[in-house]
């Protein structure tokens, strides 16, 4: 018999606690708990989560009609901070920088709830997940967990190699730590970086943060959703008849950064992280077009002119490379990243930063 009273894989989360959230969003009419037969627990963040578990439920009914068939939790914490980055950084650097995690986790949580509760509500259509429960982190309770649908079934992900989580862009301590992350590179591939970073200065500032994080109209037009993270683990594809990702989009998930500012850094983020660069350098003009061309035909107007969305690309540049730089010495490190193949996905990841620098160097208006 399963005891529902029992913690969750090292969580503070009953089975029945989160049964009763499931059954409170209007999935059943029954009692989840008397239904259930079994369940297994899985990890399923791979080790490059910043600041969350990923846990998935599997259920085990005993009608096999019953849903969900499986959940996840994702419980918000800094606990893997310290093994992501301790190759990175300083003790004295490490310690700084969980103390500001857990204040901006503290911050992008809540506003992951907030989105998903007021965009399910202006367009069900969209391609969100399924959002079963949510409540708040803070720092003096535990209480902090999202439960929501489980697309793994029927969705998948594409690899960032070979084919970021995030802060506010304007925080001083976050540009010092962005910064002093960022020259981890210097150690890394020193030919190239020390050139590199000591040009790109101006990255690393509040000015370049402002170019993508604003509330007011910029460069012609109004200031978009921008979702803030979006690389390749943060979008989910349906899995065609041989499990693999096909060309449909199941969803994007991961909202904790959306703000209102430049929807080319979404643009700018997703291409230089997660493409080769000959693909990004070929492909940019042409995928700015086509995004001008579907915000007209949503929209039934032109919003902007496609020299203002590449102005708006240049002037993003600056804050998207500082943050590809900020990442890129943890990534080169992550098992999850580098996969089985390690020294050749190192060398095309620092191929995609050093080439994005020297792109951003000379089209960034500075």
């Amino acid at each position: 018999m399963v005891n529902s009273q029992e913690n969750i894989l090292n969580t503070p989360f009953t089975l029945e606690f989160v049964l009763g959230q499931v059954k409170s969003s209007g999935e059943n009419g029954e009692t989840l708990a008397h239904q259930l037969l079994g369940y297994e627990v899985h990890e399923i963040s791979g080790g490059s989560a910043f600041f969350s578990r990923i846990l998935k439920i599997d259920f085990n009914w005993r009608n096999s009609k019953f849903e969900p068939k499986s959940i996840v939790l994702k419980v918000p914490g800094v606990q893997n901070l310290n093994g992501l980055m301790s190759a990175a950084l300083s003790g004295e650097e490490l310690e700084k920088m969980v103390d500001g995690s857990n204040e901006y986790l503290e911050y992008c949580h809540s506003q992951e709830i907030i989105f998903y509760k007021q965009f399910h509500q202006i367009d069900p259509t969209l391609k969100l997940p399924t959002v079963y429960y949510g409540h708040e982190y803070r720092r003096n309770h535990n209480k902090g967990l999202i439960i929501m649908e489980d697309l793994t079934k029927r969705a998948t992900t594409l690899k960032m190699l070979p084919a970021l989580s995030n802060v506010p862009p304007g925080d001083d301590d976050f540009l010092a730590q962005m910064k002093g992350t960022s020259n981890k590179l210097r150690e890394i591939q020193p030919e190239v970086f020390n050139s590199l970073l000591d040009r790109a200065e101006k990255f690393f500032t509040k000015e370049a943060g402002e170019q993508i994080a604003y509330k007011e109209p910029k460069f012609g037009f109004p200031p978009a959703i921008v979702h803030g993270d979006l690389w390749s683990p943060n979008i989910l594809f349906t899995k065609d008849e041989n499990e693999n990702a096909s060309n449909e989009l199941a969803a994007i998930i991961d909202w904790q950064s959306a703000h209102p500012g430049n929807p080319c850094e979404d643009i700018a983020r997703l291409l230089s992280a997660n493409t080769p660069a000959d693909y990004r350098r070929s492909n940019t003009q042409r995928l700015l077009k086509l995004y001008k061309e579907k915000v007209d035909f949503y929209l039934g107007y032109e919003l902007f002119t496609l020299d203002q969305l590449n102005d708006a690309y240049r002037h993003c540049l600056a804050h998207a490379c500082a943050y590809f730089a900020f990442g890129a010495p943890m990534y080169h490190d992550m098992p999850s990243i580098i996969g089985n193949d390690p020294k050749a996905q190192q060398r095309e990841l620092l191929n995609r930063v050093q080439l994005f620098f020297e792109d951003a160097l000379e089209q960034y208006p500075l």
